[in-house]
């Protein structure tokens, strides 16, 4: 079996599917689970070994990567930092279903969901999840670290990390979202069941 070795990060619902993604993708070879729960280590997860926690790190192969497999922003951004410090590489894990427009840019550590879209030129930063179905439209930016469920984000819009929408914006002027995010702007009413913070 060729390709290169990845681990991913995060024995849970979400890494069985980021698992189950990068199982598609030739260019790697999915060897184990890693998690910081000392309870999942020597078990099995979704048919793979779950090896043991961050102090792993430094033990795995020299081009091993390792995919993003927590839900959770701020954890999902505290484990990427972890990994690069240990020197290795986060794997970019894109579902064969997803659409990749041209000049969309994906930063390390992202993940893309089945049946997601992302259009011209938007960029989508370190440790993202665009969820199963979200629409991300032309030339939106999301920094690091955050997730978009099944919504859409509309043209030039901007978020940041605990960005969950459950609303489809309209169009309208340039979007942005900070930390504490409160919808400014006309919305049309939730369609989906993505969670709100």
């Amino acid at each position: 079996m060729s390709g290169r070795p990845l681990y991913v990060f995060g024995a849970g619902g979400h890494g069985k599917v980021v698992a189950e993604a990068a199982r598609f993708n030739l260019g790697y070879r999915v060897r184990a689970f890693l998690d910081d729960d000392r309870k999942r280590w020597g078990q099995e997860w979704d048919s793979l070994p779950v090896l043991g926690g961050r102090a792993l790190l430094a033990s795995l192969e020299d081009d091993a990567e390792v995919a993003l497999g927590l839900g959770e922003n701020e954890m999902r951004a505290e484990v990427a930092q972890a990994v690069l410090s240990w020197g290795r590489g986060l794997a970019t894990v894109v579902h064969p279903s997803a659409v990749i427009a041209r000049g969309v840019s994906l930063g390390p550590g992202t993940y893309v969901a089945p049946l997601a879209v992302l259009h011209t030129d938007a960029q989508v930063g370190r440790g993202c999840i665009v969820n199963s179905g979200a629409v991300v439209e032309h030339d939106c930016r999301a920094p690091r670290s955050g997730a978009a469920c099944a919504s859409e984000m509309a043209p030039t819009s901007h978020w940041a990390r605990s960005f969950f929408p459950d609303w489809r914006l309209a169009p309208g002027p340039r979007w942005e979202r900070g930390p504490s995010w409160f919808i400014r702007f006309r919305t049309t009413p939730p369609r989906s069941g993505c969670r709100r913070e």
